[in-house]
């Protein structure tokens, strides 16, 4: 894995640098309590009461960023020095999870962990992590052209598997009636039948390509309507579930590099319309990813329900990411 950051041959060095670098994502705001605090001589009722507050709230985002970007550096350390991706993956994947992570930070450990399920083949995966990775860390530019570097990687790979967020397709589901279970089934062959349309950014089928994929998606998405309408919780978090799956996969498979030989005007209108498609399907994405939580809420999906219940938090974490970063 390549990068611009110095490695450091001394792991004791390295770990007091990452120390410090971590530091350094608060040194702001440490430099901001400081100036509030009282002077010397001066009592603590003397000092505006207003200020306290705000003060407190800085240092403990502060404090919060800080442990984020210790965690990721020291995935990094584990990775370059110690060549233990596994710990790695761990330290990057909770970094990516963590809503109090600096946007910078959360960028560079979804881009480690996308290039690595690309090296594992798991290209759906991956192209979410990019596609967060290039939200969070819009103000960067590096981070933009590692992203895009990313991106046109996995558009030149062709994958036969099913990638699924959740169980893999085709899980049956447990805790449900008989006619749940069969209406689950039937949706899945569905969600097989979306993933098998690859789209291909040649001119010739370009148009052709987004209508049938986006037939097929709307076809499994009637199927697992079916589902939840039997109103089972466990039946409605599994079907909301894939729903939400659905609509953010095509939001990703519409981010792709247009048939250079398109005329420039009608690029940029293509262009646009395809992101405002995007932009739909994620905010159709994130309401369904919700009604899976409320449905699972307080247990009433039972046991079973809980594999489902955990892969809808973490699609509606990654349908934030992408429709607003974290600002």
């Amino acid at each position: 894995m390549v990068s611009t950051w110095t490695i450091f041959r001394c792991r004791r060095c390295a770990g007091f640098v990452a120390l410090l670098l971590a530091a350094a994502c608060s040194g702001d705001e440490v430099g901001d309590d400081l100036a509030a605090a009282p002077a010397a001589g001066e009592s603590s009722e003397s000092a505006a009461p207003p200020a306290a507050a705000p003060a407190a709230a800085r240092a403990s985002a502060s404090e919060a960023q800080a442990g984020s970007a210790a965690r990721y550096y020291q995935g990094y350390l584990d990775e370059v020095l110690g060549g233990d991706f596994g710990s790695a993956r761990d330290s990057y994947r909770a970094v990516v999870e963590d809503g109090s992570a600096a946007p910078e930070v959360a960028a560079r450990a979804a881009l480690r962990l996308a290039e690595s399920e690309a090296d594992a083949g798991r290209r759906h995966i991956a192209l979410d992590l990019v596609a967060r990775a290039a939200a969070l860390g819009r103000d960067h530019r590096d981070l933009l052209q590692w992203a895009e570097r990313l991106q046109r990687r996995l558009a030149a790979v062709r994958v036969h598997d099913i990638e699924v967020r959740g169980p893999p397709a085709g899980t049956p589901l447990e805790g449900v009636s008989a006619q749940a279970a069969e209406l689950h089934a039937r949706a899945e062959e569905l969600l097989s039948a979306y993933h098998a349309h690859r789209l291909k950014p040649r001119l010739e089928d370009l148009g052709a390509g987004v209508r049938a994929k986006r037939a097929a998606m709307e076809a499994a998405e009637r199927a697992y309507r079916q589902e939840a309408a039997l109103g089972e919780p466990a039946a409605t978090v599994a079907a909301e579930l894939r729903i939400g799956g659905l609509y953010y996969d095509l939001s990703l498979s519409l981010t792709f590099d247009l048939p250079s030989e398109l005329e420039p005007g009608a690029a940029a209108e293509l262009r646009q319309s395809l992101r405002a498609q995007a932009l739909a399907d994620r905010n159709r994405a994130r309401a369904a990813y919700l009604r899976a939580l409320e449905a699972g809420r307080d247990g009433r999906a039972g046991p079973a329900g809980r594999i489902w219940i955990e892969a809808a938090e973490l699609g509606l974490r990654s349908t934030e990411d992408l429709l607003r970063g974290r600002d």
